[in-house]
């Protein structure tokens, strides 16, 4: 093929959007759309299967839409909050940013889209049909406002006509002097105020309007060579975006669902859409996502081209729009990957099957409880009444002239015992096929699986399929819908935004400033089983944390922030709505300043005890002090009183030294008295110490 040197014509471009719409998958009439088409009458218990003798039973069996509905009731509560995923920063400096991104992309999605409901059309259209899409972009409108000022001067008019923004535009509409006097100084004025306004939009978009390549081989649409979406607009909302009256009336009216898949859907037949008038009918446009070389140079460029037909049929049609764009707006899912596939693998798919054959098993045993309860009778023709034989009620007669010999009951055996078997047998089959989820719903199993130490590898085992199926989920439509949202933002909202976070704080941000991301942690995905072992885990990570940050070993091997971050994660794995709203984040603003003021009361109490051991100090110095002259003082008294009674001692030995002399002087003074006297009297001596006046 001969390279193009010239730009690319509208009609040209035209023509390859219409040759690619031929060609690609989903198209009505195709195995894809058959297939789906199929799967919305399995789910919404249309007749599948007409009975093969008329008059017998038409029952048929709900497995697939009770596993649908069972599924996604295992998954939402996973995606539920939200802290469904969470960007991961690039650096330690980056931590705060990513997470503010965090919030405000969450809440973009489930507040300002009802994300909740959005992600369960996605889930329900990924089980069902094979894939689940979702489309982000940036809704611009124009507010227009119109209001009447009176009696303005000149200075008073301009002020009115200042606009508030630099994308607001002012216009008068109406101006006359006021009160309607000609000369009068003051004006009255009427004012047109337009006013832009952006939104962050998303919402599920239904499989039977989506095509896409036939060799697309991965799930993510990043870089394919064609998709589009067909949607079904009024000529009058067409107008309101901007296009001309001449052109958009040019265009041919959608005044019929032409395909089978859209029937299946909304259970209509063709019947007229659209309005009774011209304005309000319905246009069949091409939101077209496309690689083509417009420009002539060689390379193909990715296009968002806006196409409508102008027959309605698809036979020819214009191009609206053609602009360059860096991102195909659109986020897919799949529940159960197909390798190397765009869709996944549909439960209808995998029950159709099991479906089928207990649809046949349950007419079965429905018809033979009828031929039980009103037997097939054999009878001689003219012998009996057939009038009577053939309206059957419990006790009816039939007249016959021999009822042994013309009539006899045809035997039929009951065959319920068998069919409950196979019931039995096909709803582990389906088990086995597409998961636990419709087991666990009977609150008996629920009792079973949930008593006894085994209980959480019980649920681990029972639900791993439905725990599989959540986690793919995650994995793809969350994951790549939370980044295409951030990069929408980025790209389309510059203005700040304002927020208001679970524990009632206001944070702002920028998303014209934010830098590009291509990493998220996604969070969700959890089973029941799942979530309770993580919950479990959890609690023991809670008192360890609490355990080392009582030993003084907090900042070592754990901090507030980080017993935080898992009270939060413990809420979360609870299915607790904002946890966040029951604690305060260590790294918030009350929070510091409430560690200010605890560090504050600490060091005055620290204060307080210095003080009071200081006191003590000079107490017990003083104590010393008087214990110390106490001690002299009495080791000085001691000393004295020592002293004195040496000395009184010594008084007391030198007067019995002097005691003793003096009796010893008077003894010898007798003595020698009595010796004189003797010699005077001649009478022998006394003997010394004897009395000197004996004899």
């Amino acid at each position: 093929m001969a390279h193009r040197t010239k730009p690319m014509s509208d009609d040209e471009l035209g023509r390859i959007i219409e040759e690619e719409l031929a060609q690609a998958s989903g198209d009505a009439g195709g195995k894809l759309a058959e297939l789906r088409e199929q799967a919305l009458d399995y789910y919404y218990n249309r007749t599948t299967i007409a009975p093969a003798v008329a008059g017998r039973s038409a029952v048929q069996s709900t497995d697939l839409a009770d596993m649908v509905e069972s599924v996604t009731a295992q998954m939402m509560p996973a995606f539920a909050g939200d802290g469904v995923a969470q960007f991961e920063p690039r650096s330690q400096d980056d931590e705060d940013q990513a997470a503010m991104e965090s919030l405000f992309v969450a809440a973009a999605l489930m507040d300002g889209n009802d994300g909740y409901t959005l992600i369960q059309e996605t889930i329900k259209d990924a089980l069902l049909q094979m894939n689940g899409i979702a489309k982000v972009w940036i809704d611009e409108k124009r507010d227009t406002f119109i209001h009447k000022a009176e009696g303005l001067d000149t200075e008073g008019l301009v002020d009115v006509l200042i606009p508030r923004t630099a994308e607001e535009e002012i216009r008068i509409i109406d101006q006359e002097p006021a009160g309607g006097v000609e000369g009068s100084e003051l004006w009255d004025v009427t004012i047109e105020r337009v006013v832009p306004r952006k939104a962050l939009k998303v919402r599920a978009v239904a499989p039977e309007n989506w095509r896409f390549q036939q060799d697309w081989t991965t799930i993510s649409l990043q870089g394919i060579r064609f998709c589009a979406e067909r949607e079904l607009q009024t000529r009058s909302a067409l107008v309101d975006q901007g296009y001309t009256i001449e052109t958009v009336y040019a265009l041919g009216a959608h005044t019929m669902h032409t395909d089978g898949q859209t029937q299946a859907r909304h259970d209509v037949d063709t019947a007229q859409l659209g309005g009774q008038e011209a304005a309000t009918e319905l246009v069949e446009t091409w939101d077209v996502y496309i690689l083509a070389d417009v420009d002539g140079t060689g390379v193909a460029q990715q296009r968002r081209v806006l196409y409508a037909g102008t027959d309605g049929l698809g036979g020819g049609g214009l191009v609206l729009d053609n602009i360059e764009v860096e991102l195909i707006p659109y986020s897919t899912g799949v529940a159960i990957v197909r390798p190397h596939e765009f869709n996944g693998i549909s439960l209808h798919e995998k029950l159709k099957q099991t479906q089928d054959i207990k649809t046949e098993g349950l007419r079965q045993w429905l018809d033979n409880l009828r031929v039980t309860n009103n037997r097939r009778i054999a009878y001689r023709e003219g012998a009996v009444d057939a009038t009577a034989l053939y309206t059957s009620k419990p006790g009816g007669g039939i007249a016959c002239r021999d009822p042994h010999a013309d009539l006899n009951p045809i035997p039929v055996d009951d065959i319920g015992p068998s069919i409950l078997q196979l019931l039995g047998y096909m709803d582990g089959v389906r088990t086995e096929q597409a998961g636990a989820s419709l087991e666990l719903i009977n609150s008996e199993q629920q009792i079973a699986v949930t008593s006894g130490a085994s209980a959480e590898s019980q649920y681990l085992r029972k639900e791993m399929l439905a725990a599989m199926m959540c986690r793919n989920i995650a994995e793809t439509l969350i994951r790549s819908l939370y980044l295409l949202i951030h990069a929408t933002m980025r790209q389309g909202l510059g203005d700040e935004l304002s927020m208001r976070t679970a524990d009632g704080q206001w944070v702002q941000s920028t998303p014209g400033e934010w830098e590009a991301r291509d990493q998220v942690n996604v969070k969700a995905g959890l089973s029941v089983g799942e979530r309770a072992h993580k919950k479990a885990t959890l609690e023991q990570v809670i008192a360890l944390q609490k355990d080392v940050m009582q030993n003084g070993l907090s900042g070592q091997l754990t901090d507030p922030s980080r017993a935080y971050q898992a009270i939060i994660d413990h809420g979360h794995a609870s299915m607790l709505p904002n946890p966040e709203q029951y604690w305060i984040d260590p790294s918030s603003d009350a929070a510091q300043q409430a560690a200010q003021e605890a560090q504050a009361q600490e060091a005055q109490q620290g204060q307080q005890v210095a003080d009071l051991q200081l006191q003590l100090a000079t107490m017990q110095v003083s104590f010393e002090k008087f214990r110390t002259e106490e001690e002299l003082r009495f080791k000085y008294f001691a000393e004295t009183l020592r002293a004195e009674l040496k000395e009184a001692e010594l008084v007391v030995k030198g007067a019995d030294a002097e005691l003793a002399a003096r009796t010893d002087m008077a003894t010898t003074l007798i003595t020698e008295r009595a010796t004189a006297r003797a010699r005077l009297d001649g009478a022998p001596a006394p003997a010394p110490g004897g009395n000197g006046d004996a004899g």
